[in-house]
């Protein structure tokens, strides 16, 4: 008869410990995750109205937290394999963070995320001279990015195998975190209701995150709420006063005017060699060389 025991050993729980492990080291990303985006969250609490910062705050984390659990996911498949888990879990953990670095450097720089236009316009010729980013900008990021990926693997593969536990299950805080960050999107939504358009664009600092519109189900709950346009009061208003039809106003002089609304047009395509004709046009009337606009994006304001 032949008994037995439990290896002592760190590390010795198998993939299903494992799994639990990576997970929490997933999480150990989440401070990292905050203070990459720390600008925009400031800022988007910042445009709040005061009385609703405090209950902005903690929508944040748990958004945080849902960035780790999809880290977390991009590795379980390799966890059939216990030893390539070690070092694909926490690989998958510091490429979501390194593409996190990424995009939080768009972000800061345009207030959009990392998207289809991005990627064609990094395509184009001669893309990163006109955006004006220096190639030696680039390969300091990404040698950063490479050093940061090896000290993050290496400390992964060890924490992960040092901290194996195989009586905890990784999915039951799995399902925990999804659950808290879906009650945070319907908390974020009724948030909106009460506090406006600015509690809801804030929602979207962080990527990855649905916004979540719960105007009908707040209103079933507590009744209807006049919304705040934010297109009135000190705010530019983009129509016409109430009761004055378009038909009503009269030019005694119409002079030739050309009006042209450009979108992410470089301001040196403007030139006799890119657009000729538009060019000599140009140089029978006003030049101007600066733009103006009345907010910093073009939800609010056309840059003219």
């Amino acid at each position: 008869m032949s008994v037995s025991l439990p290896d002592p050993r760190p590390g010795s729980g198998g993939s299903a410990g494992q799994r639990f492990s990576a997970l929490v080291w997933s999480l150990l990303h989440v401070p990292i995750f905050l203070a990459l985006f720390a600008p925009g969250i400031e800022a988007a609490v910042r445009a709040t109205p005061g009385a609703y910062r405090a209950l902005l705050w903690p929508t944040f984390l748990p958004q945080a937290t849902l960035i780790a659990a999809l880290a977390f996911a991009l590795g379980l498949p390799f966890s059939l394999w216990p030893r390539a888990y070690r070092f694909a879990a926490p690989a998958a953990a510091a490429l979501v963070t390194g593409g996190l670095a990424l995009d939080a450097r768009i972000y800061g720089s345009v207030g959009l995320h990392l998207n289809g236009f991005f990627f064609r316009f990094l395509l184009q010729p001669n893309a990163l001279r006109e955006a004006g980013v220096p190639i030696s900008d680039v390969v300091l990021f990404l040698a950063e990015a490479f050093a940061f990926l090896a000290v993050d693997v290496a400390a992964g593969a060890w924490f992960i195998r040092r901290f194996a536990a195989p009586r905890r299950r990784a999915w039951v805080l799995a399902v925990g975190l999804v659950l808290l960050s879906a009650a945070e999107r319907v908390y974020g939504g009724v948030l909106t209701y009460f506090g406006g358009p600015s509690i809801f664009a804030a929602s979207t600092v962080l990527p990855l995150q649905i916004p979540v519109r719960m105007y009908s189900f707040s209103e079933a709950i507590f009744g209807k709420r006049a919304m705040k346009d934010p297109f009135v009061g000190t705010d530019a208003s983009k129509r016409l006063p109430a009761g004055v039809a378009p038909e009503a106003f009269r030019l005694a002089r119409k002079p030739d005017v050309l009006f042209i609304a450009a979108e992410s047009l470089p301001a040196d395509h403007l030139d006799e060699k890119t657009m000729p004709r538009l060019w000599r046009r140009a140089q029978e009337g006003a030049l101007f060389t600066r733009h103006y606009a009345g907010a910093s994006s073009t939800n609010y304001t056309l840059f003219t």
